[in-house]
């Protein structure tokens, strides 16, 4: 009790120096806490976006390779199966399609297209009355099931196991269609492949035309509501594809393991004159997460100065009212207090000045600052763009930085923050209790 007397009349007794000191820690505390927002923001849309490219590498023939005499073989598959980090793999063949006994889904909201306007003739096999052919090795893998934007509503999902098309539920409803019924398609190079429906999806997706449409009633062929999944072997027949010469997509358990998993792969003993390895999950977050980089680096550089200045700054103003420790220490140490008594009065006193400087901070941060934080972060924002839409699906990933809590870790950073500031602030009147005596305090007062 008698220590947080003390302690409490140390705080109230100089005023000046406390103030001082107070402003100070309340300016630091402020900067470092708008920091953190600032960087935990992005932290935290960093994750979400990498999740939502999700990891995985990409091995493909180069392009200065013999393609009659390279290919990726079962062989190579096989052994890069078998990395502790490799959860799948995936080849996909994704086409334009010509139905043959049923007819393509015309549902949309939005604008109207143009029936006259025939600008879709000008693009590869786009037609109003086409579908997409996806094929793959292994649909789950595909970011539409792996991000649970669609679901099996019946049957299964094509694989290598499980061949055979899926449909969405709007293409079955049109055509009154179902597990186990046939469907045929041609493709523009007259290939045609009559292959079973083993599955029915529903999407999450919509189909909204916009003023930005550019290829009239062509705009139809792109609906996720006529985008049919495939096995392998569909695409290949439809589209002649040699399966060997595909790239290969090699999916990762996550964008932690893509950098150690690429070493392992590379350190196989293959013609790498003829392969090329690509971190996709890297070159797709290049892409869409610039901005993100860039406004984490603009919270680390300014944590960076409001910390360091901060700290010289404080120091500077410890070292100017050392002289105020001198002759109280030497008071109290004259008159039999212990030095630990004397330490603990001072640490208390500091942390009470502290613990108003951080909630006078907090309370500027959530209040006056919030609006200066966020509109950091639509400046940021504003220099990204996935350009502009023909049609929006609602499922599109958004890529934008929005404000989010500190979390755990944020928190964490902060109260590291300002322990270490609280400790700053005491190692100088510890420093002198520590060192000298009571005689050579009040002589030093006296000079």
């Amino acid at each position: 009790m008698k220590l947080r007397t003390f302690a409490w009349l140390e705080c109230v007794r100089k005023p000046a120096k406390n103030i001082i000191l107070y402003t100070i820690l309340t300016v630091i505390f402020t900067g470092t806490l708008v920091g953190l927002r600032i960087y935990m923001s992005t932290w935290q849309t960093r994750k979400e976006v990498l999740h939502s490219i999700g990891a995985f590498i990409e091995l493909s023939l180069d392009e200065g390779s013999d393609i009659n005499s390279s290919s990726i073989s079962s062989d190579m598959i096989n052994r890069i199966m078998e990395l502790p980090y490799v959860v799948g793999v995936n080849q996909t063949i994704a086409e334009y399609a010509i139905p043959v006994n049923f007819k393509n889904v015309k549902e949309y909201k939005g604008e109207k297209p143009d029936p006259n306007d025939m600008s879709y003739e000008e693009s590869y096999d786009i037609a109003p009355d086409n579908v997409v052919i996806d094929a793959n090795i292994d649909n789950r893998f595909l970011d539409l099931f792996r991000l649970n934007q669609a679901r099996v509503i019946d049957g299964t999902i094509p694989d290598s196991q499980n061949k055979g098309l899926m449909v969405e539920k709007h293409l079955a409803e049109v055509n009154s269609l179902k597990v186990g019924n046939k469907l045929t398609l041609t493709s523009s190079l007259k290939h045609e492949v009559a292959a079973e429906i083993i599955g029915v999806y529903e999407t999450d997706a919509v189909f909204q035309i916009t003023k930005h449409n550019s290829l009239g009633e062509g705009i139809f062929a792109m609906s996720p509501y006529n985008r049919i999944y495939a096995s392998l072997d569909i695409g290949a027949a439809l589209y002649n594809e040699d399966l060997a010469k595909l790239n290969l997509d090699i999916i990762i358990d996550s964008p932690e393991h893509v950098d150690v998993t690429g070493k392992s792969i590379k350190s196989f003993d293959w013609d790498w004159k003829s392969y090329s390895l690509y971190n996709m999950t890297e070159t797709f977050y290049q892409d869409y997460g610039r901005h993100i980089e860039s406004l984490s680096k603009f919270s680390k550089i300014m944590l960076f100065y409001v910390l360091a200045i901060g700290a010289i700054f404080l120091s500077i103003v410890l070292t100017i009212f050392s002289h105020y420790y001198d002759y109280d220490s030497g008071i109290l140490l004259s008159m039999g207090a212990q030095k630990r008594m004397i330490i603990g009065q001072y640490f208390l006193a500091t942390m009470y000045i502290t613990l108003t400087a951080v909630i006078t901070a907090i309370g500027l941060v959530y209040t006056v600052a919030t609006p200066m934080i966020n509109s950091i972060i639509s400046s940021s924002n504003s220099t990204f763009t996935l350009g502009i839409g023909q049609f929006n699906d609602s499922i599109t990933p958004d890529y934008s930085i929005y404000l989010s809590s500190l979390g755990f870790r944020g928190i964490l950073l902060y109260i590291i923050t300002i322990f270490s500031f609280l400790i700053l602030s005491c190692i100088p009147p510890i420093y002198h209790v520590m060192r000298f005596k009571p005689r050579e305090i009040l002589s030093e007062k006296g000079r």
